[in-house]
């Protein structure tokens, strides 16, 4: 059997509250571990789901270029954003996803801030679409707290 990362985590989980918190001094060491067996949980819900949340994100700001690309009247802001409309995830990893996602949305931010910043119709339809993808990104990344 090869167990997954959210079910040692899981086990470890369990140790730390079961077997070692217990005997811990109240106050400052048992606040640590209750900490940290939070972030294991976070971990661990993390990990089930970073790969597709950044799959999705990157494909959405690729297909929001394309849409508002031949729009956009600065020619060299255009031409990025057709460009990354164009490029696809080569890697599953999380850290080439992660780098894409970044490069991506130091793209959408430059793009936000030139809709922003103009009173035209393609610039408020982009506005609207970059707010309605940012509150997407947000529900898909929501961390559950756990009843504790």
């Amino acid at each position: 059997m090869r167990p997954e990362v959210s079910e040692i985590l899981t086990g470890v989980l369990g140790a730390v509250l079961t077997d070692i918190a217990p005997h811990l001094p109240e106050g400052y060491a048992q606040g640590s571990m209750s900490i940290i067996a939070l972030l294991m949980i976070f971990a661990s819900q993390e990990y089930d789901r970073a790969a597709d949340v950044r799959v999705a994100e990157n494909r959405s700001m690729r297909a929001l270029f394309a849409d508002v690309a031949s729009a956009v009247p600065d020619p060299d802001l255009r031409t990025r954003l057709e460009r990354a409309s164009r490029e696809a995830d080569e890697s599953l990893r999380i850290s080439a996803l992660n780098g894409a996602n970044a490069a991506l949305k130091d793209l959408l931010i430059e793009l936000h801030v030139l809709a922003e910043e103009s009173d035209a119709p393609w610039a408020r339809s982009a506005d609207e679409m970059i707010w309605a993808l940012l509150a997407e990104f947000t529900a898909a990344r929501h961390l559950d707290m756990p009843v504790m």
